[in-house]
């Protein structure tokens, strides 16, 4: 991982896809390497959408989705989350709130440098076309039009259901600086599933979109 920082001294999210793995058609899974770079100072949340999005930015959007890209992220309901230890030299803990809006997302110390390999990202049937059989590397360029408008936010505080998701664990959700691993190799250390399976809404406390560039 380069040592030479994406955005500065501001947080900054980079991906790039490594890999295209073919589900039931016309579904797929696209994996990505995502280096995340937070900004110094308190530690926050950084969260990335679980699927891609359904259209890509040469795709019009609605008016009140552009009204309201920059102000609030569209997240979920989701369901509960679980938490992995990425296998690795330091402490790397990738959450993933599944649901209907599922997201992954990890804590990060002010002035963090992460990188989390080989991350799956679930692409909608109408994200590509039906039908489609190109090689993976065929398929990258367009791949990566829907990869451009998935946004990354930042956020103070995460809450699921109205409670602080790092209150429901048992573990301590914070990874370490320079972490990096694989979530490939993931290991399951704590989950959080509320009774019923309800589904749950998600806040963002003090949350702002982060500068996310395709490698």
């Amino acid at each position: 991982m380069s040592s030479q920082r994406l955005g500065g001294s501001t947080e900054a999210v980079a991906i790039s896809t490594v890999d295209v793995r073919d589900l039931r058609p016309p579904l797929r899974q696209v994996v990505v390497d995502v280096r995340i770079q937070a900004a110094p100072g308190a530690a926050r949340w950084f969260v990335l959408p679980d699927r891609l999005p359904s259209r890509s930015r040469s795709e019009p959007a609605g008016e009140a989705e552009v009204a309201g890209a920059a102000e609030a992220p569209r997240l979920g309901p989701v369901n509960g989350a679980a938490a992995y230890l990425l296998p690795g030299p330091r402490r790397l803990v990738l959450l993933h709130a599944e649901g209907q809006g599922g997201f992954y997302a990890l804590r990060l110390p002010g002035g963090a440098d992460v990188m989390v390999r080989e991350l799956a990202l679930d692409a909608d049937a109408d994200a590509e076309s039906e039908g489609q059989t190109e090689a993976s590397a065929e398929a990258e360029p367009e791949i990566n039009a829907f990869l451009d408008v998935i946004t990354a936010w930042s956020a103070r505080d995460l809450r699921i259901g109205g409670a602080r998701l790092a209150d429901q664990l048992s573990i301590e959700v914070t990874s370490e600086p320079s972490a990096s691993g694989s979530a490939d190799d993931r290991e399951l250390t704590a989950e959080w599933w509320p009774e019923d399976l309800l589904e749950l809404a998600v806040d963002l406390e003090d949350a702002r979109s982060v500068p996310t560039a395709i490698a």
